[in-house]
């Protein structure tokens, strides 16, 4: 019986042991779950920031696309405007390039007129002066023809002159011989 009751002391010294064991077994484990607890909401807080920041660069994305988007519009526009800057600046250098044609044959136009106006103008002025030195020269053979008629019909008029002064002459020597005569 001692020894039983040395067995049951021992036995129950033993599940005092091992309820001492189990308690620090049992503290061992709800400080463990304890921590794994802490754990898992530090990692559930850690994972709800990881989810706020990734929504966070989702909307920060989405902004940027939104943003890149609106910019290639912008962009698209811009470079349109560039080609139709540069088709104007095309046209304008077409529009200077045909103006300017268009003056220089205006100019040589021009030129060509006053060079026709200064040769018939030339050539006017070499007919006149050439029917002038003919009028010229008819009025110098027209006075020269005045001037041979003039001295013919002075001639006419000394040899009709002398002709009378003959005839005066006869008649005086006649009337000389009469006189004497009588």
């Amino acid at each position: 019986m001692a020894e039983m009751q040395l067995s049951l002391e021992m036995k129950d010294h033993q599940i005092v042991e091992m309820e001492i064991a189990l308690t620090a077994i049992e503290q061992e484990a709800q400080f463990k779950e304890g921590q794994l607890r802490g754990e898992m909401e530090n990692q559930a807080y850690q994972l709800e920031n990881v989810r706020t920041e990734h929504q966070t660069l989702q909307k920060t994305y989405h902004a940027q696309q939104d943003e890149i988007h609106h910019l290639t519009s912008e962009l698209e526009k811009m470079q349109l405007n560039m080609k139709t800057l540069l088709d104007l600046e095309t046209r304008k250098q077409e529009i200077i390039a045909a103006t300017a044609a268009e003056e220089a044959k205006r100019t040589a136009a021009e030129e060509a007129a006053k060079d026709k106006e200064r040769d018939l103008r030339a050539k006017i002025e070499l007919e006149l002066l050439e029917r002038m030195e003919k009028e010229r020269l008819a009025a110098q053979v027209a006075i020269a023809q005045a001037q041979a008629a003039a001295a013919a019909a002075q001639a006419a008029a000394a040899a009709s002159q002398a002709e009378q002064l003959r005839l005066q002459h006869e008649h005086q020597q006649k009337q000389k011989k009469s006189c004497t005569i009588m």
